[in-house]
């Protein structure tokens, strides 16, 4: 295969060199790739925008209340999260019904001026 054992050694070293090199720079991606991630604790209201669409105002786990924000619907990754704010909050305004209270269009659980110093 090949014809001295000079240039097999040769051949064999630069293979090891060449093995190492995308296993480092895998290793260099992966670090520059990673994204601090947050977790949803709970969605707490939500509210549409002008445009039609649909915002949740959510609590981060591990972050005090005092950090919660606004996001939009469609760039939350939590469809149980939201499913299940979505049927509690119905089954809030079908109770608020029953008892002759008004009901909320969109908002639920944050005071107005909370919710302001928040738009």
């Amino acid at each position: 295969m090949f014809n001295c054992l000079e240039t097999m050694c040769d051949v064999i070293f630069d293979l090891t060199i060449l093995a190492q090199r995308p296993i480092k720079w895998k290793i260099q991606m992966a670090e520059e790739e990673q994204e601090e991630v947050y977790v949803i604790e709970k969605i707490v209201d939500k509210k549409l925008t002008k445009e039609g669409k649909v915002k949740y105002f959510l609590k981060w786990k591990d972050y005090p209340e005092s950090d919660n924000t606004w996001e939009m619907a469609e760039d939350l990754d939590c469809d149980d999260l939201i499913r299940a704010f979505e049927e509690n909050w119905a089954v809030e305004q079908e109770a608020k019904k029953k008892a002759g209270e008004p009901t909320e269009s969109l908002e639920t659980g944050v005071s107005d001026e909370e919710r302001k110093s928040y738009i």
